[in-house]
């Protein structure tokens, strides 16, 4: 079944480039596209609308008035805001408001397509109500980072990436990249790295597997190129540390 949405934005070209995207892919239909608060509520009141996508800044009332003045009107229609502002304070006052989730500037497509249809299909809920119960920006930053160090300590075996861990957890990869750096000092490549040769550097005390075990233990399927890796960051080949650390 075809869900229909509308597009609010006070720049165009951000308007038409989504609005040209290949919503019947996920069976999306865009049937409104609009640069205010007036423009999108008029609409809203005289047509269906599943779904209203708009930006947090907008000519005349705020995006989050709108979020608010939707969730009054019809809560039943989803609401996903966008925003350059990479500030805890707009995520938390969206969620608030009643939106569904808080996308951040540059969107990428396939992510947007990705949210979009998690919301329609109604697994958004959830995580919307988690959100509303923490109580301040930093809550929110630290609850989401835990569920990413909670998806590495259970993971760290398998092939894993941002993309997939912030499709797990509902959250924009790019939005959640920042909140990780941000909290953790780390990137989430480097982060992920550290972990899985910290387990490596234990295995190499204190067990008997050969390099190539450990390697495909902590996520490399080539040893050669686990080696590397393992030089490159800790200073000294796997076998090398073996040699120096046994049994410490």
């Amino acid at each position: 079944m075809t869900r229909t949405m509308i597009v609010v934005d006070d720049e165009l070209f951000i308007r038409r480039s989504i609005c040209e995207y290949d919503w019947e892919t996920i069976q999306v239909e865009v049937v409104g596209s609009f640069h205010d608060f007036g423009q999108a509520v008029n609409f809203i009141k005289e047509h269906q609308v599943d779904l209203v996508l708009t930006d947090i800044c907008l000519l005349g009332a705020s995006g989050l008035e709108l979020v608010e003045w939707v969730k009054k009107y019809d809560k039943r229609i989803k609401v996903i805001c966008i925003s350059g502002y990479d500030d805890y304070t707009y995520l938390r006052r969206a969620f608030k408001a009643g939106a569904e989730d808080y996308i951040l500037k540059p969107v990428n497509k396939k992510a947007l397509y990705d949210v979009v249809s998690s919301v329609l299909d109604g697994s958004r809920g959830e995580l919307m109500g988690e959100y509303q119960m923490l109580d301040s920006p930093e809550d929110i930053g630290n609850y989401q980072v835990s569920k990413v160090l909670n998806a590495i300590k259970s993971n760290y075996r398998n092939p894993i990436s941002l993309e997939s861990i912030a499709k797990e957890v509902g959250m924009n990869p790019a939005y959640l990249g920042f909140l990780f750096r941000k909290i953790t000092g780390y990137k989430f490549s480097e982060y992920l790295e550290e972990f899985r040769f910290n387990i490596a550097k234990e295995l190499l005390r204190n067990s008997s597997h050969n390099i190539g075990e450990i390697a495909y233990q902590i996520g490399y399927k080539e040893p050669r190129y686990f080696s590397e890796k393992f030089k490159k960051r800790v200073g000294v080949t796997p076998s090398e540390y073996r040699n120096k650390h046994a049994g410490s």
